[in-house]
């Protein structure tokens, strides 16, 4: 039996808040050999000493296989590596704003990547909710859901969301509202 192939380009840790979703994945190529490439025991693509591959936003590990054949159809030990890709989900929402119409800080917006499907939902301190959207470009302008001014104040948010994998996901926390 042969040897196993040679990783010579790929990485194996695919961070998709910083690196691109395509990869590329490669042996050391013989004019003799074809290869055949699998990922999680799944064909994904033979022949070339070289692959593409899209990966998608999930955390999970994948195991990726090479294994090279000659022209008589004997084939080389696999070689086997894991890929780890973590998810690009950011999130952020500020502690305090200031709607106060200066231009500066006058909206509350809890902001993501990797979200999808959201609902934001700002409650008083007695726990009523008085705003509510699923576009959280608009953002909180610091109404009390019936078209006056909410005093200024400490104030409930509550976000949900389904991230890159279908997960239905709760952030909460606390703004400060001075106007």
């Amino acid at each position: 039996m042969m040897a196993a192939p040679q990783l010579a380009l790929g990485d194996t840790l695919i961070d998709l808040c910083r690196q691109a979703n395509l990869q590329f994945y490669a042996v050391n190529p013989s004019t003799d050999l074809t290869y055949e490439w699998r990922i999680d025991n799944s064909l994904y693509e033979d022949l070339s000493p070289q692959v593409e591959i899209v990966w998608y936003d999930s955390t999970r590990d994948y195991l990726m296989s090479v294994t090279a054949s000659d022209t008589l159809g004997c084939k080389s030990e696999p070689l086997e590596f894991y890929v780890t890709i973590l998810n690009c989900e950011l999130f952020f929402a500020p502690s305090g704003f200031t709607p106060n119409n200066d231009g500066i800080n006058d909206r509350f917006f809890a902001s993501g990547v990797g979200i999808y499907g959201e609902k934001l939902s700002i409650y008083n301190r007695w726990g009523q909710l008085i705003y509510q959207t699923n576009d959280l470009t608009k953002g909180w302008s610091g109404d009390d859901g019936t078209g006056y001014y909410a005093e200024s104040g400490l104030y409930f948010w509550r976000l949900q969301y389904k991230d890159a994998t279908g997960q239905h996901v709760e952030k909460e926390g606390y703004v400060m509202m001075s106007r």
